[in-house]
């Protein structure tokens, strides 16, 4: 028997360490291994020899992988052999394109798992086999071809020379004869040949025959023009579904999900004649599954059409193992606590970045290192017995400390398992930084400490209850109670009827709802009634479970006889305050119109003789706005006090609103002397509602005579009526002085004015009256102002329908 000629496989990397590790890995193929160190050296090997596979690292100085994967496929000679990268650096994306359009079959990313790799690489020593075979049987045919030609020439050659011989045959009869038997013998012989040849062919077909149909990947040949299935072997036919019969009815479209069917003819529009193709994409099979694929295609020739033999991998179980292993490494290098796995010697050989942010090392650094250079309990002497320890419990847990990049020392929390893996020992290690929960607990200590001593000489009475109110604990008694007189009891047993009630009332809607509560309350002690201070929250246990109550509460009962008393004396002294106002105005505002009233009249009692009519009629004018401007005076003051003390009544009737706003307009511009102009205008339609006229007299007259009295003369002062289906409102708006932010904040307060009034009279009741009648309508008032530039006040009133 023949021994399975080897083929060559080329391994290229800078670091011997790294070669030496996949001639470990790769050993087991049985095939040449050729190593080369950089891509130099690499070059210099595909020009001696010709490989199935090359492993090229991408990281190398001077020609990196990248440069030496365009120079070998710059060559004709390599420009097919598959390229398979290998990087632990230069992961991004825009690197992994650039590897697959230098023509790359795979990009693999360290750590490697060796099972991918070893079943990559046989999958290309089978592909470069079969290639190499087919080669040879092409070759071996063509020469037979020649042959047979040139056989046939001869034959030629011979029949022309018998048929000379034929005109000589009477004078060389003899000579033909024996010329004859000789032609006859090599025709013998050549068709010997030729059928050796033909039957060598037969067997190479049944060889190939055999390696499609009892491979145990799917494969099929396909016609690269209609994409027609021209034959499948029997794993297609049990891994897809179909039968054979079904496969070649059928095209690759059919087994391709619809939404990649584009990139597929894309793909096939953008083929290389001659060069052979591997990729991995997505196939579907009959019951409709979607399962991921690794194609390897290789183009020739059937009965003179183009064809293509495809050899495919379901790779969809170990897609989830890599995606899988990807998101545990990710999960364990993104890890808070530092996860390491260490060798039975006590060095790392594999360390997270939590040892970085924990310790301060780069990843290099630490797998350099060992247990002792981090862990300053741990030194070489003791790492054996600790190592015993280790190994004989399996797992341990215990708190310890470690030392940082810059000496200093930290507690950690460690976590140990040991394992067994390739027939090596390691321990995987994980230590967590617990410096904050030792600073937790000091502050904790410190903090109940503090509690303590704070309860021992405070007035607060602390104690917990449980589901059923029973006292569980208590701290501090107070109003003669005693521990052991608390207890196990319940309010009931404690406390007067209605004072118990009271507190269950509270304590109860804790335990239903577990939302805490603070309240004051009070309570009836040997005949004192004493107010409290009380906070109640749900208590629970270490495992979250509700176990009942607690709660904390003060007596206060001094503190609101003190609150009280400040209270009353504050009510009098703003009291005191208001009435000084008061009299300050009313003697003011008083004194002003009864000085017009008594000037005008004893004027007309002197000089009504020597006087003409119209200064008669003006005095009598002077005397009637006077007389208003009182009488408006005292509503003011009356309304409010009528409010004040529950008595301002609210009586609706039926009025004609919009009507109604005339006639105040045209009131208005008749008795005021300044000239501003009012103009009204009434949107909507005004609904049949009822108003108390006499409370929307006085909302409106003191709204429109602020807006006058603050504006410049011949100011525009714009009324606007909106009526709504609930609602109707009445918006004034002037440009007057305006009303500070700080002065719009007490508006509404009894004799409260601006700080820009200056000499413009006033008593600073009208807003006052308006949110006073506006209040018992229901109705609301706000306000937009600048200084200098005017109000705008907007009255909202709800409807009171027939």
């Amino acid at each position: 028997m023949v021994p399975e000629t080897k083929v060559n496989i080329l391994l290229v990397d800078d670091q011997p360490k790294n070669l030496l590790a996949l001639e470990a890995l790769l050993e087991k193929l049985g095939q040449n291994l050729v190593k080369a160190k950089s891509g130099e050296e690499a070059l210099k090997c595909l020009l001696q020899q010709e490989f199935a596979v090359i492993l090229l690292d991408v990281q190398m100085p001077g020609m990196d992988g990248f440069e030496t994967a365009k120079m070998i496929r710059a060559r004709p000679a390599s420009q097919h052999t598959p390229i398979i990268f290998i990087t632990a650096i230069n992961r991004d994306d825009a690197y992994v394109f650039k590897g697959y359009a230098l023509g790359a079959v795979d990009y693999l990313l360290k750590p490697i798992v060796p099972e991918i790799l070893i079943s990559k690489v046989a999958a290309f020593i089978s592909l470069f086999k079969m290639t190499q075979e087919v080669k040879q049987q092409a070759a071996q045919l063509k020469a037979a071809n020649i042959e047979l030609e040139r056989e046939i020439t001869k034959r030629k050659q011979a029949e022309a020379a018998l048929s000379r011989a034929n005109e000589q045959l009477e004078i060389r009869v003899s000579d033909r004869t024996t010329q004859l038997k000789q032609t006859n013998q090599q025709l013998l012989a050549e068709i010997a040949e030729r059928q050796q040849v033909e039957e060598a062919l037969r067997k190479s077909e049944e060889k190939y025959r055999y390696l499609f149909e009892a491979n145990p990947h799917p494969m099929w040949i396909y016609d690269l023009e209609t994409l027609s299935f021209l034959s499948v072997n029997d794993a297609a036919i049990s891994h897809y579904g179909y039968s054979r019969s079904e496969f070649l009815a059928m095209t690759i479209k059919d087994i391709r999900p619809p939404e990649e069917v584009p990139i597929l003819l894309k793909a096939l529009s953008e083929l290389v004649p001659g060069i052979n193709n591997f990729g991995i994409w997505k196939h579907q099979k009959k019951d409709g599954t979607l399962i991921d694929v690794e194609i390897t295609n290789h183009n020739f020739l059937v009965e003179g059409r183009p064809a293509r033999l495809v050899l495919a991998n379901d790779i969809t179980d170990r897609k989830r193992t890599e995606e899988a292993l990807k998101l545990t490494q990710f999960s364990v290098d993104s890890a808070v606590d530092a996860i390491a796995w260490i060798k039975s010697d006590g060095h790392f050989v594999y360390v997270n970045d939590g040892n970085y942010r924990n310790l301060g090392y780069s990843r290099e650094e630490m797998l350099s290192m060992s247990v002792p250079d981090v862990a300053p309990n741990v030194t070489a002497s003791t790492w054996p017995d600790m190592w015993q320890k280790i190994k004989q419990n399996r797992f341990i847990c215990f708190e310890s400390v470690h030392r940082r990049k810059d000496g200093q020392i930290f507690p950690v929390e460690v976590t140990i398992n040991y394992l067994e893996f390739n027939g090596l020992e390691y321990a995987c290690c994980s230590a967590r930084d617990i410096s904050q929960r030792h600073r937790n607990q000091l502050a904790l200590r410190e903090s109940e400490e503090r509690f303590r001593t704070a309860l021992k000489n405070s007035p607060m009475v602390v104690f917990n209850q449980d589901t059923d109110l029973r006292y569980t604990w208590i701290y501090n008694p107070a109003l003669g109670f005693t521990v052991e007189g608390i207890v196990g009891k319940l309010d009931t047993e404690l406390f007067p009827p209605e004072d118990a009630q009271r507190l269950t009332t509270i304590k109860q809607r804790v335990l239903t709802t577990g939302i805490g509560t603070r309240e004051e309350t009070f309570t009836t002690v040997n005949g004192e009634v004493r107010y409290f201070d009380l906070t109640v929250e749900p208590l629970f246990n270490q495992a979250r479970e509700f176990i009942g109550i607690t709660c904390a509460c003060m007596d206060i009962t001094d503190q609101k006889k003190s609150e009280e008393i400040s209270r009353a004396l504050e009510a009098e002294k703003e009291l005191r305050r208001l009435q000084m106002r008061f009299f300050s105005m009313a003697s003011h505002e008083f004194r002003t119109p009864l000085g017009t009233i008594l000037g005008s009249a004893q004027i007309l009692e002197f000089c009504a003789q020597e006087w003409s009519e119209s200064k008669r009629i003006k005095n009598i004018h002077r005397i009637k706005n006077a007389a208003k401007n009182l009488t408006q005076l005292i509503d003011d003051i009356l309304t409010i006090n009528r409010a004040e003390t529950g008595k301002l009544e609210f009586n609706p009737r039926p009025i004609e609103l919009e009507k109604f706003c005339h006639q105040l307009v045209e009131e208005l511009q008749v008795n005021t002397s300044a000239k501003n102009p009012i103009t009204f205008v009434s949107r909507g339609q005004c609904p049949k509602a009822s108003f108390d006229e006499k409370l929307l007299r006085s909302i409106l007259t003191n709204l429109l005579s602020n807006a006058i009295k603050y504006s410049p003369q011949e100011g525009e002062v714009h009324f606007t009526l909106i009526s709504e289906q609930e609602v109707v409102t009445f918006q004034i708006k002037d440009q007057g002085i305006g009303i500070s932010l700080e002065d719009q904040q007490h508006l509404f307060e009894v004799f409260h004015r601006g700080n820009n009034v200056e000499s413009i009279p006033g008593t600073g009741l009208g807003l006052s009256v308006v949110k006073k009648c506006l209040d018992l309508q229901g109705g609301t008032i706000s306000l937009k102002s600048a200084v200098g530039v005017g109000t705008t006040v907007t009255v909202t009133i709800p409807l009171v329908k027939d």
